[in-house]
C-alpha cells in the first residue's frame, strides 16, 4: 500500500497541538518530539519506503505508529488490541493520529515485520541524544537476564511424534486449511482411516491422537515442519512451541515452567540501557559471548549514527571507554565458558562466585528468620546398621 505523504502528516502540526493541551502527558510530548527529530525521521522514511506502491489504500505513516507504540509502552500497554482501543478513546492519541484509526494488525506488522536493524537504530537514536547531553557513560556496565514469556499457550507445542503425524497426514492428503468446512472434511477422512485400520491397534492410536488435536494438523503448520524438526534435533528437546518455535522451555520468575526467551539487558552505571537481546538459552551460563558481540555491534552502529546526526565528535573517547569498561554480573554468569570469553576478549569483569552468593543469601535468610537453602547433594550416604 502507498504510504500517506509524510509532508501531509507533518503539516498537522501535531507537536504544537499537543502543547496547547494543558493536561497533555509530558511523556507523550517527549516521544512526539523525539519521533519528529531529523534522526528518527530519516529512519522512519526507510520503513515507509517498504510500503511504497500505487495499489491499495494508503498505509499508516511509520512515525504515527512509532509515537503510539512508544507511548502505549510507557503506560504499560503492550497488547495490540488494547493499543487499537487506546487510539479510539485517548484524546491525545486522537491528536497524534490526525483522525486515522490504526488497527491491531497495523501495530503487529510494524513491530514484527519492520526491518530489525532500522528498529534497533531507533533505540540507538536515544543513545545519540544522551551522548550529546553528556549523560552517557561506559565506566561500568551491568548485565542481567530475565525471562520474556511468549504470548502463546505453553500447552500448544509440537513433539517429534507430532512431526511424524504431520508427515503422515500430508501423505494421506488430509491436512486442512483452518476453515470449518476443511476441518470437517479432515475429520471425516480420519474416521474413514479408522475404519480401514480397525485391526491395527498402533495406527488407530495414532489417528485418535490426531483427532484430539485436529487444529494442529493444518497446511500452515506443515509448511514450517523443517524449522520445527531442525530445532528439535539441534537442541535435543522433547517439544517446541507452535507459535514461537525458537523460544525455550524455562523456569520463569513466577516459579513455573513456560516457553520464553532469555532477555539479556546491559545497563550503564547511571541506569541507561545500552543494549539488549533475546536469546534461546534457559540460563545465563553461556551468554557472555553473545552479550559481548551485541555490545560491540551496538557501539559500531552508535558511532555511525553519532557521526551522521550527533553534535559531539567523541568517537575516540567512546572506543576507549568501551575497551576499558568493567562488566559486572551476578553469580548466574559464573561459569567456565563465560569466564573464558571474558578472558580472551580482555574484558575487566566482576562476576560473583556461586559459593560466595550462596553464603551471602543464606546469611540474609538467617537474619530474617528463614531457613537456609542447601543444594541437594549427589553423594550417597550410607548408614551403619
Amino acid at each position: 500500500m502507498p504510504v500517506m505523504e509524510l509532508k501531509e502528516y507533518k503539516d498537522c502540526s501535531i507537536l504544537n497541538k499537543l502543547k496547547q493541551e494543558e493536561d497533555c502527558p509530558k511523556m507523550l510530548l517527549t516521544i512526539t518530539n523525539f519521533a519528529f527529530s531529523k534522526m528518527v525521521q530519516n529512519l522512519m522514511h526507510q520503513l515507509d519506503s517498504e510500503f511504497e506502491s500505487k495499489r491499495g489504500r494508503p498505509a499508516y505513516p511509520r512515525t504515527l505508529l512509532l509515537i503510539v507504540v512508544l507511548y502505549c509502552f510507557s503506560i504499560d500497554i503492550a497488547n495490540y488490541t488494547k493499543m487499537e482501543e487506546e487510539c479510539k478513546k485517548n484524546k491525545f492519541l486522537l491528536i497524534v493520529t490526525c483522525g486515522l484509526k490504526p488497527s491491531r494488525n497495523s501495530f503487529a506488522n510494524f513491530l514484527n515485520k519492520s526491518d530489525a536493524k532500522v528498529i534497533k537504530k531507533v533505540f540507538i537514536a536515544t543513545l545519540v541524544l544522551l551522548n550529546d547531553l553528556h549523560f552517557l557513560d561506559f565506566v561500568k556496565l551491568f548485565v542481567d537476564g530475565t525471562d520474556a514469556i511468549v504470548r502463546a499457550s505453553r500447552n500448544n507445542k509440537i513433539t517429534p511424534k507430532d512431526v511424524e503425524r504431520l508427515k503422515l497426514m500430508n501423505e494421506w492428503n488430509l491436512l486442512h486449511n483452518n476453515t470449518s468446512k476443511s476441518i470437517n472434511s479432515t475429520i471425516k477422512g480420519l474416521e474413514e482411516k479408522l475404519e480401514f485400520y480397525k485391526n491395527d491397534e498402533e495406527m488407530c492410536k495414532t489417528i485418535n491422537s490426531i483427532l484430539k488435536r485436529i487444529n494442529l494438523y493444518n497446511t500452515n503448520i506443515f509448511s514450517k515442519l523443517d524449522m520445527y524438526s531442525t530445532i528439535l534435533n539441534e537442541r535435543n528437546i522433547g517439544s517446541v512451541s507452535v507459535s514461537f518455535p525458537e523460544s525455550c522451555w524455562m523456569k520463569t520468575k513466577k516459579g513455573i515452567y513456560d516457553f520464553a526467551f532469555n532477555l539479556q539487558e546491559i545497563m550503564t552505571e547511571n541506569h541507561i540501557i545500552l543494549t539488549g537481546m533475546l536469546l534461546t538459552q534457559s540460563n545465563d551460563w553461556k551468554t557472555i559471548k553473545d552479550v559481548l558481540k551485541n555490545i560491540y555491534e551496538t557501539i559500531d552502529l552508535f558511532i555511525e549514527m553519532q557521526r551522521e546526526f550527533g553534535e559531539r565528535r567523541n568517537y575516540s573517547e567512546i572506543r576507549k571507554r568501551i575497551r576499558e569498561h568493567i562488566l559486572i554480573a551476578d553469580s548466574g554468569y559464573f561459569s567456565t565458558e563465560n569466564l573464558y570469553h571474558l578472558f580472551i576478549n580482555k574484558i575487566n569483569a566482576l562476576v560473583m562466585p556461586k559459593k560466595l552468593s550462596e553464603d551471602h543469601n543464606n546469611s540474609l535468610r538467617r537474619e530474617n528468620g528463614y531457613k537456609e537453602k542447601r543444594k541437594k547433594s549427589t553423594k550417597k550416604r550410607f548408614h551403619k546398621s
